[in-house]
């Protein structure tokens, strides 16, 4: 049984990997060949990514543990470094009205996504600490230093779904740390004040909230990507139209190889293919928890949960968006959308844990 779960968890990833880039070329075929005479322009960069992810789960697997234990705090203060940077004139890069990347020469990526991981192997070392008390305000309090530097500079992008994934992971790492619930009341309400401030305040958050409220009277004003993808779903039906026979990717839903995705999944593979894709990330969390469950280090416990829940939570955002659960939030669906950052952060959580999965310190299975 040995490695059984680490196995597991990386053929459910390529699964998800392998579907993906069929339904990104069927998505980006058409876009590519306009912009870039190559229709699988979009497909050579994922497939790259994916390469280089699968070469950093390699080295991964000959990482010593105590070298994850030791990498936390040097990854947060330079997650830190980067999200400073982005707002530097020359370097941060700016797109669809947020500067939110981080251009060197010919290298563009999004900081934030790195960030995500180095907030949860923080705090996974943070409440293994000997020290940690749940129940003590100092203990709270360094939680607090760690999430909101983060969050601040998160928002200033601005990027407030990531804010949203970071805060929402970090309760849930404090509610499975012993923090009893009256205090995470006490401390969410004022959160939860802020964010719908930040909400009503920003008259493009209030659009997108109205727009979620009443896609079809709010048509022309934001909710016209939500019905676009409400046709895919309708049209996908349980088998779907096949592969390659998608109509909204002709431009009926803007930009369909990165957040919307599922709506093409949904449109090609129908009913059928998108129970299959839920399916496979609902095993992934199941598996991700399970790790955490049997494992009897402190840290290794609390990244398994934090990392789990940061990878079902934006599964869950991004389903939420695509089938008008949830306002738009532009959070990509992992190993699936195109997106070079959070695609190599994904492959690079997944691969974490599942060498975390591989065994503990005595050589047992976990």
């Amino acid at each position: 049984m040995k490695n059984v779960i680490a196995l597991r968890l990386l053929l459910s990833m390529l699964s998800l990997l392998a579907l993906g880039m069929l339904a990104l070329y069927a998505a980006s075929a058409l876009k590519g060949s306009q912009e870039f005479e190559d229709p699988a322009y979009y497909l050579w960069k994922q497939s790259g990514a994916v390469g280089l992810g699968l070469v950093c789960i390699g080295l991964l697997w000959a990482v010593p543990q105590d070298w994850l234990r030791a990498a936390p705090l040097p990854l947060y203060l330079f997650s830190l470094l980067c999200l400073v940077l982005v707002q530097v004139p020359g370097l941060g890069h700016s797109a669809g009205g947020a500067q939110r990347w981080l251009q060197i020469g010919m290298l563009t990526w999004q900081p934030s996504e790195l960030a995500k991981l180095a907030v949860v192997l923080l705090l996974a070392k943070n409440f293994s600490l000997k020290r940690y008390d749940p129940q003590k305000a100092s203990s709270l309090l360094s939680t607090a230093v760690i999430v909101l530097p983060v969050i601040g500079l998160v928002l200033c992008q601005p990027d407030f779904g990531t804010s949203v994934l970071i805060a929402s992971v970090s309760f849930l790492l404090l509610l499975l740390s012993g923090v009893s619930r009256n205090t995470l009341l006490g401390i969410a309400m004022p959160v939860v004040g802020s964010a719908l401030y930040a909400v009503f305040s920003a008259p493009y958050r209030l659009k997108r909230l109205l727009s979620f409220l009443d896609p079809w009277g709010n048509f022309r004003q934001g909710g016209f990507q939500v019905v676009q993808s409400f046709v895919g779903f309708h049209n996908g039906g349980v088998a779907g139209v096949g592969l390659g026979e998608s109509k909204q990717k002709l431009y009926y839903l803007p930009e369909v190889h990165t957040d919307f995705i599922m709506a093409l999944v949904a449109e090609e593979f129908g009913l059928v293919g998108s129970a299959f894709v839920c399916g496979v990330y609902a095993y992934i969390v199941f598996l991700g928890f399970e790790v955490g469950h049997r494992h009897p280090q402190p840290f290794f416990k609390y990244l398994s949960y934090g990392l789990t829940s940061l990878l079902g939570m934006q599964t869950l955002c991004n389903l939420g968006v695509v089938m008008g659960l949830l306002p738009t939030k532009g959070l990509a669906l992992p190993f699936m959308s195109s997106g070079l950052s959070s695609l190599l952060a994904y492959i690079f959580l997944l691969g974490l844990l599942a060498r975390v999965s591989k065994v503990d310190s005595q050589g047992l299975p976990c």
